[in-house]
């Protein structure tokens, strides 16, 4: 289901798979799309990770960051997303 907040906070996310699972990052970004997040990028990373995380600018897209953490489980890390030209990047690990 869409949601309205997040679709007009208008935040555009990277999804980038840390998990080692081949496909995690389409199948999950999909799942972002159904709830009004715009994923203007699905890629793997080059680095392994064990949770959802969320990076970038965390102070500007508050109500996507609330929503990716409370139905999603990610973690925020406040700083930079290692790719400037996204608002936010979300790192999908293991145990995602």
């Amino acid at each position: 289901f869409v949601s309205d907040e997040v679709l007009a906070d208008g935040a555009e996310v990277a999804v980038l798979n840390a998990s080692g699972t081949e496909g995690l990052a389409r199948e999950v970004a999909k799942q972002f799309e159904t709830t009004g997040i715009r994923v203007v990028e699905i890629d793997r990373s080059d680095t392994m990770a064990f949770k959802c995380q969320v990076k970038g600018d965390l102070k500007k897209h508050k109500i996507t960051l609330e929503y990716l953490i409370n139905y999603f489980d990610c973690d925020k890390s406040e700083g930079s997303s290692g790719n400037s030209q996204f608002e936010l990047v979300i790192i999908l690990g293991s145990e995602y």
